[in-house]
């Protein structure tokens, strides 16, 4: 197997503590995104190795103490856990390059610095292992943009190259309409992930409901419009159920869910888009917004759920009493009819 004559890293991440790393994931905001960095000693190195992490808006390096002092790394290698006293980490290090007036300013979440003795003792071509963890916050951007985290060693005044992963995460359109497709204020819904029983908790804010961390203020589980449209973002890819709660006055609730598929990095080309419950694409969505001007204009989204009320009197669901009182009537008219129909033939043989 070939050697690395310089020192150099890996870099990946997972939505899970000890397993499924890669160069991407896809999450919600408010869930844990886990990195897991590997540094390769190199051949003859008797210097210092520095590494230095960077994260995007939308991650928040955890830390695990209550005064935000350390951060939830460990640091293992051929022999297991390696001493603290072996390196040194600073968080938030400024960092300046060049000359003036072409001087550049970085800022690092943070550094960690193997001190020479130890990578000397450790030896040649051998690998030192840094795990942590981050969330995915409210400043989270959405995809077609990644949430970035990206890495580089330092060692005997050289740099590796950097090393970067990506997070995404989606969100959602959805225009409420009446039968003749223009919209429609005043519906409520939920949001429930497949498989779990309590809907989601948004936030609401300009843009729309966007997911909430744990323990964040005024959050909701209601999704409502002023006038029928709504953007639902900061959610992971996945399978999602939209339940109407309140129809608009005059209308129709739903009878049936919405199923939302969210497809992400493992979904290749249709990463980012919608999907109905049985895999169709809601490409385009045409609507009318009739509100204010008195001249209907006919709009169109991408990746949008069109949910449609109608109006009137709704039949019972089959199954139901109501139904079966519709049947029975239906029944007795038809025998009424036959009895008429009898007498009339005898009457007209009669003649």
């Amino acid at each position: 197997m070939e050697k690395n004559i310089v020192p150099d890293l890996s870099k990946q991440v997972s939505d899970r503590a000890d397993s499924g790393f890669g160069e991407q994931i896809d999450l919600g905001v408010g869930d844990i995104a886990y990195f897991k960095i590997e540094i390769t000693t190199g051949a003859g190195n008797d210097s210092d190795i520095t590494l230095h992490d960077s994260m995007g808006a939308g991650l928040t390096l955890n830390r695990k103490d209550s005064d935000g002092t350390d951060a939830t790394f460990t640091v293992a290698d051929k022999n297991g856990a390696v001493d603290p006293a072996c390196y040194a980490v600073t968080y938030d290090t400024v960092h300046t390059t060049g000359e003036a007036p072409d001087t550049l300013t970085t800022t690092c979440s943070f550094d960690i610095r193997f001190q020479a003795d130890y990578i000397n003792a450790l030896g040649d071509n051998e690998t030192v292992t840094i795990r942590y963890d981050a969330t995915l916050g409210a400043d989270a951007v959405l995809y077609d943009e990644a949430n970035l985290n990206t890495a580089r060693i330092d060692y005997a005044h050289q740099s590796s190259l950097e090393k970067t992963v990506r997070v995404y995460t989606y969100r959602f359109d959805m225009v409420k309409l009446d039968f003749l497709g223009a919209l429609l204020p005043g519906a409520e819904f939920t949001l429930t992930r497949r498989g779990e029983d309590a809907p989601i908790p948004f936030v609401k804010t300009a843009d729309g409901y966007r997911a909430a961390q744990a323990g964040e203020p005024d959050t909701t589980t209601i999704l409502a419009s002023p006038d029928g449209r709504y953007r639902l973002f900061g959610l992971d890819a996945g399978t999602y159920i939209l339940t109407e709660t309140k129809a608009p006055g005059g209308y129709n609730p739903l009878r049936l869910p919405v199923v939302v598929i969210l497809r992400g990095t493992a979904d290749g080309e249709s990463q980012g888009h919608i999907f109905d419950g049985n895999g169709a694409a809601w490409t385009a969505t045409p609507y009318r917004d009739d509100a204010g001007s008195g001249t209907p204009t006919v709009e169109s989204l991408a990746d949008t759920v069109a949910v449609v009320n109608q109006s009137g009197t709704m039949l019972p669901s089959t199954g139901g009493i109501g139904t079966s009182v519709f049947y029975i009537l239906g029944g007795v008219l038809v025998l009424v009819a036959a009895v008429v129909l009898i007498v009339r033939l005898r009457m007209h043989m009669g003649d």
